[in-house]
């Protein structure tokens, strides 16, 4: 999931996958476990925290075939759009 978005210096956001037919967020795909960004950029990789590893990724292929909603929490930012890529 690639962003084309600035938050300014202050400013940040993130992102949160959400199953379209519960409401519920996704599993390693929380608010609590986003990376947030701060950038000036038109291709910044949105990724989050694995809570047991620490490790981040951005991997979303798995979900590819599944109905989901992004919630976007941004402070101070503008999203001028969104895009999914493959790897």
């Amino acid at each position: 999931l690639l962003l084309n978005l600035d938050t300014g210096a202050v400013g940040s956001l993130a992102v949160e996958l959400i199953n379209a037919a519960t409401g519920a967020p996704l599993p390693g795909f929380e608010l609590g476990s986003a990376v947030p960004i701060v950038a000036n950029s038109l291709h910044a990789r949105v990724e989050w925290r694995d809570a047991k590893t620490g490790v981040t990724s951005g991997d979303v292929s798995a979900l590819a075939d599944k109905a989901i909603v992004l919630r976007f929490r941004a402070t101070a930012c503008r999203l001028f759009s969104f895009r999914f890529k493959r790897a």
